[in-house]
């Protein structure tokens, strides 16, 4: 800090008015006039430069005192921000929570389930959540980040389950840890709701309606809105609600939370996360393998009547069980044709294709098209080796196949549901990853209209195109602060090992359209554009906007990278006049000026008179 801004902080001091909390244009300001005051080029005395200086702090302090007004009459930025800091340094907090989760379908009655928690998170994200069933703690989850643990207790079924388990790294955004959650919607966009008083404390709100302030990625929700309140003395979240409705699949989901009850910088005691797994209880603590997995499945839809997961990950899976406490027999086992199952194994099926995941198979899960009467259809498969697969088939038999026979299969049936309009869109899975292979959190996967974020690990399921089984569709992605990007070509025929995505550092293409006698052409249009390798007749533009540049240069300046590309040139009103001009597939971050591209066929004079 310089002398000229260690004495500006010091008169705005001396005025009551914190450097801090004053903004960097109004520091500026005031910094200017303090420079003028104290210029060498301005002969005063010291007494008159005394005079001048106090002059400036007297009309900062106005212009400070009336932003200040404004402010306070007004826009409450600094206290959400204060929230935000508060929330962010939080030592540890816990807080209580009630869901409602309605579905509705055109076949049948709706379904509807509620589950209240209490979650407790140490500072290092260390958690238990206490699930309660009529007023009582039916089980207990905790989640060990030194030991990468999951230890789960259900006390109606007096059996506990020990799980690897792998925490959150980095940007990742887990929509269960209501912090970050906050956290995520303080840092976006969001409408004040001003204050209330509620048990005699003052209460300030604001509500969002961006569904990426919640799980971090968008959507195609029927209703969204998350209101956020904040006690204006403690300057700390006192309860948030949170309401939205989805369609797909024919379904309609309604959610409905309240989470309340939050108390902030705790300090647990040393054994608060400790599990104490009662005497007589059934530990599990062995790996989930096929044969756990096709119980679980066959649990599920002898629970569902008849249904199969329409994803296998742990929030859709719930979502769509309900709360197991509530949901399954309390107090006992069920029965069922392979002999008695616990309660706990109905999740048997997601965490063996977890673990397939993580050891790094290709493996795919088709529960939204596959039901127990499909019997020949493909359900799941994964990767033995490179040309032998491992299939679960609809009615919950499993064989070992080749490769080709696989796919020759998923073709038949994926043909057979598109050449009948019965099936107009399957889920794809796959992995997210930049260069270097790291994998890409929360960024985004764009098939067609079909839009879906990213999980823990880069791993995504998205709803894409049906069509045809050799018809080719072109996606494109990009990493959680679109600073990295990519585009691809994707098929049904090339779809059995997963669709795996890298990102890299988008590049910048300059072009220039002229006539024949080098005019530039303001009016053409330039698209970027690529086509399926082997395919010559058919192309796509890419999600790319050119911009004109003071000079006449059409610029893309976000060109995604992954796909041999082209510039299709047109002029306007003359649509047999139009060229493409190869640019090959590039490399990351670069950067291309380009040759003029030529358009014979027309003259700007012609162009001008036409018009």
């Amino acid at each position: 800090m310089n002398s000229h801004e260690n004495l500006r902080d010091n008169l705005l001091d001396a005025d009551g008015l914190d450097p801090a909390s004053i903004s960097s244009d109004e520091l500026r300001w005031f910094g200017g006039l303090l420079d003028q005051a104290l210029s060498p080029s301005v002969r005063q005395s010291r007494e008159t430069t005394r005079r001048i200086v106090r002059w400036v702090a007297v009309a900062a302090v106005l212009i400070l005192t009336i932003a200040g007004i404004h402010s306070f009459l007004g826009s409450t930025d600094r206290v959400w921000a204060q929230v935000l800091d508060n929330v962010r340094s939080t030592r540890g907090f816990q807080c209580h929570d009630v869901t409602t989760m309605v579905e509705t379908t055109s076949e049948g009655p709706e379904r509807v389930s509620q589950s209240e928690t209490i979650t407790y998170m140490a500072e290092d994200g260390t958690t238990l959540i206490e699930g309660y069933s009529d007023g009582e703690v039916s089980g207990r989850t905790y989640f060990l980040v030194d030991s990468n643990e999951m230890v789960s207790i259900g006390y109606l079924t007096k059996e506990c389950r020990r799980r690897r388990w792998k925490a959150p790294q980095g940007d990742s955004k887990d929509d269960e840890d209501p912090r970050k959650l906050v956290i995520r919607v303080l840092e976006g966009e969001y409408t004040e709701l001003g204050r209330k008083t509620v048990d005699g404390r003052v209460l300030a709100g604001i509500e969002t309606r961006d569904p990426e302030a919640s799980f971090g990625w968008g959507g195609d929700y029927d209703a969204f809105v998350l209101r956020l309140w904040i006690d204006m003395e403690t300057r700390f979240p006192v309860s948030m609600e949170f309401d939205y409705a989805i369609t797909y699949d024919g379904r309609t989901r309604r959610r409905k939370s309240v989470t309340d009850r939050f108390q902030w910088n705790l300090e647990f005691p040393v054994d608060f996360f400790t599990p104490q797994i009662p005497a007589g209880f059934t530990v599990w603590t062995d790996r989930p393998d096929e044969t756990a997995c096709v119980n679980g499945l066959r649990l599920f839809a002898e629970f569902t009547e008849g249904k199969y997961p329409t994803q296998l990950n742990r929030h859709s899976f719930w979502d769509e069980v309900g709360d197991p406490g509530q949901s399954l027999p309390k107090g006992k086992a069920r029965q069922m044709a392979s002999g008695e199952y616990h309660q706990d194994g109905i999740q048997d099926a997601f965490w063996f294709y977890e673990e397939l995941r993580e050891k790094g198979h290709d493996v795919a899960y088709h529960g939204n098209a596959v039901t127990p009467a499909d019997a020949n259809s493909v359900l799941m498969h994964w990767d033995l080796s490179e040309n032998e697969r491992r299939v679960i088939w609809g009615d919950l038999r499993v064989e070992t196949m080749p490769l080709a026979q696989l796919e020759k299969a998923l073709a038949e049936i994926w043909q057979r549901r598109y050449d009948s309009g019965t099936e107009t869109t399957l889920l794809v899975r796959g992995r997210l990853t930049y260069a270097n292979g790291r994998p890409v959190n929360q960024g985004a996967v764009y098939l067609g209209r079909a839009v879906r974020r990213t999980g823990q690990d880069g791993y995504f399921a998205i709803e894409a195109p049906a069509g045809a089984v050799h018809e080719y569709h072109l996606g494109h992605a990009h990493g959680p602060r679109r600073q990295a990007v990519g585009v691809f070509f994707w098929s049904l025929a090339r779809s059995v090992k997963g669709l795996d995505v890298v990102l890299d550092f988008p590049c910048v293409v300059r072009a220039r359209v002229a006539d024949a006698k080098g005019a530039f052409l303001r009016d053409a249009t330039v698209k970027l554009v690529s086509c399926p390798e082997g395919v010559a007749d058919e192309f796509w533009a890419l999600p790319n906007r050119a911009r004109i540049d003071s000079e006449g240069y059409f610029v893309f300046d976000r060109v995604p990278v992954g796909l041999p590309l082209e510039l299709l040139v047109r002029a306007p009103g003359r649509p047999g006049d139009e060229k493409r001009v190869p640019i090959g597939e590039l490399a990351p971050d670069q950067k291309i000026d380009m040759a003029d591209v030529v358009l014979s066929g027309v003259s700007e004079a012609r162009l001008n008179h036409e018009q």
